[in-house]
């Protein structure tokens, strides 16, 4: 799919928004527990696995559209009018 950076980094930055969000869903809510005197039952609401899956399919398209920015950014040639050197250059006593 062909979107500029911006739009991609605006993506990236909803995949780990939802990543975050998946993390904390695993951990926190990934049971209930009911309590049947005297026992205490866990029971799951989500498949910790699937959720697992999830944010690895995440992380590997993170991943993908950081390498292709980088690319992006490696291909992309500026033209700026600035003598970087002679501004480097150490100042000269009086």
């Amino acid at each position: 799919m062909v979107k500029s950076v911006n739009a991609w980094l605006s993506n990236r930055q909803h995949l780990v928004d939802r990543r975050k969000q998946l993390e904390e869903l695993k951990k926190t809510s990934a049971n209930v527990v009911t309590w049947h005197d005297p026992k205490k039952t866990d029971t799951p609401i989500y498949d910790v696995a699937k959720l697992d899956a999830m944010v690895t399919e995440i992380n590997n398209a993170i991943m993908v559209i950081d390498e292709a920015i980088k690319e992006s950014n490696y291909q992309t040639k500026l033209s700026i009018n600035i003598d970087f050197q002679a501004l480097m250059q150490p100042i000269k006593s009086v």
